[in-house]
């Protein structure tokens, strides 16, 4: 259809850094370590990370798994099967590798809120649907198939305005999720030690019914 004018449609990386994750096999699980790699299972609500499960590996896997690219606040990871097509965001003050069927699409000429925006937009699903590879027993999307995305770039006074306007927003989003996991990651060690009376809760005089 028309576009404003000064605005273009183009393939994703003329405006992207495409980086595929590393095509080994995968490194063994090492739970004593403080590194870790995303996973599929680590794109979460509202195109966030999900951290409740961490795959942790040796310092030598991690420096391994992340020379093609280590994500960072900004970039969107997509997934290439499994959850074939879904997107999360990086959020602020984060750093990491990604692991199997994850691809990294980092913004370099347009800004990361209208990445995003437009990946998860109805015309942005229908470009990632467009491109995924419908095998006989499951479906995938390839850095081929990535690559191919178009994707409709504003004219760039209106896309820093944009940017300004929503990214507070987005921030706020990534916090807000944040601040749940905590919460719920505390709920889930107080509840059992409540349940078997080790922890016991002062019952008020308004609780016992009392006036």
């Amino acid at each position: 259809g028309e576009i404003p004018e000064g605005w273009e449609v183009k393939e994703l990386p003329e405006v992207c850094d495409i980086v595929d994750c590393l095509h080994s096999k995968k490194p063994e699980y090492l739970p004593s370590s403080e590194k870790f790699l995303l996973q599929v299972c680590n794109i979460g609500d509202f195109h966030t990370l999900e951290l409740s499960e961490k795959y942790f590996v040796s310092d030598e896997d991690y420096q391994e798994w992340t020379r093609n690219v280590e994500v960072n606040e900004g970039d969107c990871i997509i997934t290439n099967a499994g959850l074939t097509g879904a997107i999360a965001q990086i959020p602020y003050g984060f750093f990491g590798g990604i692991g199997r069927n994850l691809t990294c699409i980092r913004p370099i000429k347009i800004t990361p809120t209208y990445l995003l925006q437009f990946l998860v937009s109805s015309v942005g699903k229908k470009q990632i649907l467009k491109n995924i590879d419908e095998g006989t027993i499951f479906s995938s999307l390839n850095v081929k198939g990535i690559r191919k995305i178009m994707i409709l770039v504003p004219e760039r006074r209106v896309m820093k305005k944009y940017e300004i306007n929503t990214r507070a927003l987005r921030y706020k989003i990534e916090v807000n999720v944040n601040e749940k996991a905590v919460l719920s990651n505390i709920r889930d060690l107080i509840l059992p030690k409540l349940m078997s009376g080790k922890i016991r809760v002062p019952i008020s005089e308004n609780a016992s019914g009392s006036p």
